[in-house]
């Protein structure tokens, strides 16, 4: 690294602690970490005299299991392109919005010699088992490789990567840890760090990762190929799971199910309400931070780069079939049934509806983040109860 680029480091990680504690600030206020401090941003967009992209420093050993019960270390990775992230799978805020632009990113490189790294910061619960089905969730690829390692572990390299992982009080973000993505050469160095909320900063590393693995033609933004099917809602189904929807939206604590939403009444978090029609449909998936869903965050990203003007005509045919849960006639949901409860096992908040786990304990209901906090709460109640009662 020349002289500038030394200077450039120094001023970067200078300004990085203050920017991880106004980043943890903002998020203990906020259901979804949708900003990231700027300390990285010299670092990332200032090219060499030649062009070439700068040489941050090296990165971090790392040994751990994948989502295949495989083995994997950083000598794994020599003489690849890779592109890492940190994630947990119980995640309700952030890391939804991270993997989908990972999927963009997976998307529009098609090359097969580029590899993705997802750390898990939540090693304890991320076994092999739990990280293929997220896997298979966002339509995973045989490059991308979801890692557990153990908890030490997990820190060394986010430490090595020089951003945190921290623990918090905060039930909606139990653990803080980056948004961003790093890009590293084969011989295994940094290269550039890049905002997975940024959607410019996505097109580049898309740009340079295709750069250094020698691919050329690369698209600055991903575009999904036209799904397969003998009408628009085939079509529409198809590309509701390729592009990620029905990871989504599956869960109701990540997302509202959309089964049975066509000409209901939507209930937005401003306190309006909407129709779900046709043009709410495409604005939702072109814009969808304009009219939020009441009780959920500014989560999904937008389609409009990602999808031609068919294509999301096709998912709106899709949206407009799906019947509801239980039958066409089914009650709309009222603001109530978006009311939040605490998980009395983990602390995280959750919503509570019939749909999560929940069990009646002595006359009160209990709702859970998910089935291995209800087996433990349904085992033994008094541990987790105030008092013990």
């Amino acid at each position: 690294m020349d002289a500038k680029g030394r200077r450039l480091l120094r001023v970067g990680l200078g300004t990085l602690a203050a920017g991880w504690l106004l980043l943890f600030a903002f998020i203990a206020r906020e259901r979804l970490s949708v900003r990231n401090a700027d300390a990285f941003q010299t670092l990332t967009m200032e090219p060499q005299k030649d062009g070439s992209l700068p040489v941050l420093w090296p990165a971090p050993p790392f040994s751990g299991v994948d989502q295949q019960g495989r083995a994997t270390t950083g000598e794994t990775l020599s003489g690849h392109v890779w592109i890492a992230d940190f994630i947990f799978t119980r995640c309700t805020t952030a890391c939804p919005l991270i993997s989908a632009k990972l999927l963009f990113v997976r998307n529009a490189i098609t090359s097969p010699g580029v590899r993705f790294v997802s750390f898990s910061v939540d090693p304890a619960h991320d076994t092999p088992a739990v990280l293929e089905e997220y896997a298979e969730r966002w339509s995973g690829d045989p490059r991308w490789i979801l890692l557990n390692t153990h908890g030490k572990d997990v820190q060394d390299i986010a430490k090595g990567m020089r951003v945190p992982i921290e623990r918090s009080s905060d039930p909606i973000n139990p653990i803080l840890h980056t948004t961003y993505f790093f890009l590293v050469d084969p011989s295994g160095r940094v290269r550039g760090i890049y905002d997975s909320l940024d959607d410019q900063a996505v097109g580049r590393l898309i740009h340079d990762a295709e750069r250094l693995d020698g691919t050329s033609g690369a698209a600055l933004q991903a575009t999904f190929a036209t799904a397969p099917g003998s009408s628009s809602v085939d079509r529409g189904r198809a590309l509701f799971d390729t592009i990620g929807c029905s990871a989504c939206h599956t869960d109701v604590r990540v997302a509202p199910l959309l089964g049975g939403l066509w000409s209901r009444t939507v209930h937005l978090e401003d306190g309006g309400a909407t129709l779900a029609d046709e043009a709410y449909a495409r604005e939702s998936i072109l814009d969808p931070g304009a009219r939020i869903v009441a009780g959920y965050g500014t989560l999904m990203p937008s389609y409009r780069d990602h999808l031609s003007a068919e294509q999301v005509s096709d998912v709106v045919d899709y949206l407009r079939s799906m019947p509801a849960p239980s039958g066409p006639s089914a009650p709309e949901p009222a603001p109530a049934a978006l009311t939040q409860a605490i998980d009395p096992v983990c602390g995280m908040k959750v919503v509570a509806i019939d749909a999560n786990p929940h069990v009646t304990f002595r006359g009160k209901t209990y709702y859970f983040c998910s089935d291995t906090c209800f087996e433990r709460f349904s085992k033994a109640p008094g541990k987790y109860l105030p008092g013990g009662s």
